[in-house]
């Protein structure tokens, strides 16, 4: 369960089952209504109704007031919860929201990361989640290069001159596996960089 909802007053609730957006901003909590549409909804349109607008993309979260849908850039959709007798009773999470991510984004590098052993040139990296790979060099000679290649036919190469630095990056899915082949380079450094999501 996210430790947020334990913020939620709901002793003047009405028993039932109500959809919770998060502010990105203030980090509080509303309950409402959601509608994940394409078209805006005509039925219940009350004050705390929300409609994820799914006509374009991104997906943009709206509330209707005072007879207006009003556009939200800072609300997140993060899970439902019932409510019996002013108590949370049942909290499902949004499955396409980790740990206040959208969906969107949660595929996005985030500041997470581990440094890994660079071993010899073709060697093999498996992901440990779903993430990136990265790897920065200098050339050591002319015409120093590094190759990055997946299962899933994903490629990403560079090359430099002499001296000058080298830099690739590549997105996996947890598990799959990565070959790096290299040739005159130096003072490499291999990191892998976890998906926003994880």
């Amino acid at each position: 369960m996210y430790s947020d909802y334990a913020t939620l007053d709901c002793s003047s609730v009405a028993d039932g089952t109500y959809n919770v957006m998060k502010s990105y901003y203030t980090g509080a909590l509303s309950l409402g209504t959601l509608y994940t549409q394409k078209t805006a909804p005509t039925n219940e349109l009350l004050d705390n109704v929300y409609w994820l607008d799914c006509s374009e993309y991104p997906f943009v979260l709206k509330q209707y007031i005072d007879g207006v849908w009003m556009e939200y850039n800072d609300l997140v959709y993060i899970g439902d919860v019932t409510i019996n007798s002013g108590v949370i009773t049942k909290v499902e999470n949004n499955p396409f929201n980790w740990n206040g991510i959208t969906g969107s984004s949660a595929s996005m590098p985030s500041n997470r990361y581990i440094n890994l052993a660079l071993g010899a040139s073709y060697a093999n990296y498996t992901a440990p989640a779903d993430g990136w790979f990265s790897i920065n060099a200098d050339a050591s000679a002319n015409n120093g290069q590094i190759y990055m290649g997946c299962v899933n036919q994903l490629r990403m190469s560079c090359s430099a001159p002499s001296q000058y630095g080298l830099a690739c990056s590549i997105p996996v899915k947890r598990g799959e596996q990565l070959t790096i082949i290299y040739d005159n380079i130096q003072n490499a450094n291999l990191i892998f960089v976890y998906a926003q999501g994880n």
